[in-house]
């Protein structure tokens, strides 16, 4: 099950690998620039944000990021795009299933871990 979950995390890796980069690695800033900018007006960011995330002619940020007024904002946003994308797994039928014992019941839902095979045996802080 976990290397299920596993293979859906990276599958949110790989969309923002090719979305927010080139062949070689490189960040795409018209891309990157883009998708902050997007980002900022659906979230109603302050003008001076909107004003810098702006690309030239030549696909290059026209100012460095590092210049925002509120670097804590784009480090925020930056954030939760990665969070979204690969932690937060998007699965089909997700809001209408519970499962309160997952990752506790094996696949079949027939087996139940023993107190000995939860936590490697040690009691739960909670």
């Amino acid at each position: 099950m976990f290397n299920s979950i596993k293979a859906l995390s990276d599958i949110g890796r790989q969309q923002i690998e090719k979305q927010l980069f080139d062949e070689e690695g490189n960040i795409n800033d018209k891309n990157f620039i883009d998708m902050i900018r997007n980002d900022a007006e659906q979230t109603g960011a302050d003008d001076n944000i909107l004003d810098a995330l702006q690309v030239g002619a030549d696909g290059k940020s026209k100012i460095p990021l590092a210049a925002l007024s509120d670097n804590a904002w784009l480090e925020s946003r930056l954030i939760s795009y990665i969070n979204k994308n690969v932690i937060n797994i998007d699965m089909p039928g997700m809001p209408m299933v519970q499962r309160s014992d997952f990752g506790i019941r094996d696949g079949d839902g027939l087996k139940t871990l023993s107190e000995k095979e939860l936590n490697l045996g040690r009691k739960l802080n909670l």
